[in-house]
């Protein structure tokens, strides 16, 4: 049984880890073709990998725990760096205080009551757009899971903070705003606080809320638009080897696209809470949630 639920983890995580196992065993890249994928491991493969370096037991709750984590590998990698270039400043002002405020309380993740997320967002996306460099190492390939890490430009980085404050305060209200106070999972009059960031951050839960009106980004539907808005983790399944086999499974923004479709928005519940609901395999099973039955 431990072998199984051990087989069921690795291939749980599989996909995000291929580059992470390449990695630790580098092949000679002159000999494959040039579309064969190359270059620096990014962060959530890294996390990824970490997780299952780790020597811990695997059980099939700490790996639904693991794919809803919504911590980010890169505050872990910058954020010391640039609580410390803020403490630095001789005569901080109130914004910088407050910047140093949020980012030293933050929990390091962008969970919807995370506060603290938006302003390091706001201050990563701009200082990454000026700065060449941005960290003070770059990744390295003899270091593949500790690198990249620190801040490549610290003096810089110090005003872009500052303006992070001003710019989330501006925007949504407060630079108290939490995560899910601005990212939400919308779907007509459904509207629930949102979890998960783009992996360029080295986040595992990989979500994209898309722009809506009133300052909110949305995963869902946005009034106006035929398209069902963001993108990201949306199907989850959790294959647990027993006899006879057991499965949960979500699949966040339902069976159709079709707004007034009984299945359209009915699992968004579930996936919010990360949570799963059970697969139904065998044939009592299915009957007995059976709905419509049609023979040709």
């Amino acid at each position: 049984m431990r072998q199984r639920t051990r087989a069921l983890q690795l291939v749980a995580l599989l996909c995000a880890t291929t580059a992470a196992a390449l990695a630790l065993d580098p092949v000679d890249q002159a000999r494959y073709p040039s579309y064969v994928e190359r270059g620096e491991l990014a962060l959530r493969p890294q996390l990824a990998l970490r997780v299952l370096d780790s020597g811990e037991r695997l059980t099939p709750d700490a790996v639904l725990a693991i794919k809803f984590a919504p911590r980010l590998l890169l505050a872990e990698r910058v954020k010391p760096a640039l609580v410390d270039a803020a403490r630095a400043v001789a005569q901080p002002s109130a914004d910088l205080r407050r910047g140093i405020e949020l980012l030293v309380a933050w929990d390091d993740q962008v969970a919807a009551a995370s506060v603290g997320a938006l302003v390091f967002q706001r201050f990563w996306d701009t200082y990454r757009a000026k700065v060449k460099q941005p960290y003070a190492v770059p990744w390295d390939p003899a270091r593949p899971a500790e690198t990249p890490s620190g801040l490549g430009d610290p003096a810089a980085a110090v005003p872009m903070l500052e303006e992070a404050v001003r710019w989330v305060r501006s925007t949504f209200g407060s630079e108290f705003a939490a995560w899910g106070d601005v990212y939400r999972y919308r779907f007509g009059d459904i509207d629930l606080p949102g979890e998960g960031a783009a992996g360029l951050y080295g986040a595992y839960r990989v979500q994209q809320f898309d722009p809506a009106p009133g300052a909110k980004r949305i995963a869902g539907w946005i009034d106006g638009q035929d398209e069902i808005a963001g993108f990201g983790d949306a199907w989850v399944m959790l294959v647990h080897f027993t006899n006879p086999v057991q499965a949960q499974s979500v699949l966040a923004y339902g069976e159709t696209s079709r707004r007034g479709a009984p299945h359209g928005r009915d699992q968004i519940g579930i996936f919010a809470r990360r949570a799963l609901r059970p697969v139904w395999f065998t044939e009592a099973e299915i009957r007995a949630h059976l709905e419509r039955e049609y023979r040709p």
